[in-house]
């Protein structure tokens, strides 16, 4: 994430499931010269005109960059956002059951081959 992160971690007092406000101020749009194909499916931004391969990757730049957001922007920001959130629980989860059968192959070969040996 860019910009000032502290406001992006929930603080004790937030209600659950809600995203506390982001500081826009430390966050700015970069002026970079992008190379696109005409004939390729681009979503762009309609306030800073940046493009986007994909249409939920354009809503969380309108949520996260612009203030100024109609209601249908916004919500389609707050279902992005939502996606994004399951889309990263899901991602921990694969690591994490990754790990647990990494750690039991190998304490599981460790035992084998200590058996056989000893």
């Amino acid at each position: 994430m860019i910009g000032n992160e502290e406001d992006a971690r929930p603080g004790p007092d937030d209600p659950p499931g809600e995203r506390p406000p982001v500081d826009r101020t430390a966050r700015s749009t970069p002026d970079v010269e992008v190379d696109v194909d005409d004939e390729a499916a681009v979503h762009r931004c309609p306030r800073c005109d940046r493009p986007f391969r994909a249409e939920r990757q354009r809503d969380l730049h309108l949520g996260e960059s612009h203030d100024d957001l109609a209601d249908d922007e916004r919500a389609a920001y707050e279902a992005a956002a939502e996606a994004e959130d399951d889309d990263l629980f899901f991602f921990h989860m694969k690591v994490v059951i990754t790990l647990g059968v990494l750690y039991s192959s190998t304490v599981l070969l460790y035992t084998a081959i200590v058996g056989f040996t000893g």
